[in-house]
């Protein structure tokens, strides 16, 4: 189990617009940090609306959590995985799982796996 976040794409926030579901995704790479505005569906939303809503740590005021997929995927009852993220609060951090629909899943494992994102420009943002 890896001890910090490097490498992991972090899930920052979701919402809603217009009727749609999207989530915000960050990606760091050669030292620069780029953001992407993705498309989920209700489950997808859904399933990070909970990630966002678990604080594991006690937080002093003011420390958010972070939360970053760790690049592990269960399969269970589909169409539903178990991923691994790693949440973190200042210098604390620990991995834990969450169930979340196949096609978050398959978004993450492409953030996370892409070496080149430039296939992604339509969707940066910032």
């Amino acid at each position: 189990m890896r001890d910090n976040h490097e490498g992991m794409p972090e899930m920052i926030e979701t919402f809603e617009e217009g009727g749609n579901a999207f989530a915000i995704i960050a990606v760091e790479r050669e030292k620069r940090t780029l953001k992407f505005r993705i498309g989920v569906t209700p489950a997808g939303h859904q399933a990070l609306k909970r990630m966002f809503q678990f604080h594991p740590f006690e937080n002093t005021p003011g420390m958010k959590c972070r939360y970053f997929y760790a690049g592990s995927v269960t399969a269970t009852a589909r169409p539903h995985c178990k991923i691994g993220v790693r949440v973190e609060s200042g210098n604390t951090g620990k991995n834990f799982d969450f169930d979340a629909p196949e096609d978050l899943v398959r978004n993450l494992v492409w953030f996370l796996q892409t070496k080149d994102l430039s296939e992604a420009d339509k969707l940066r943002i910032e």
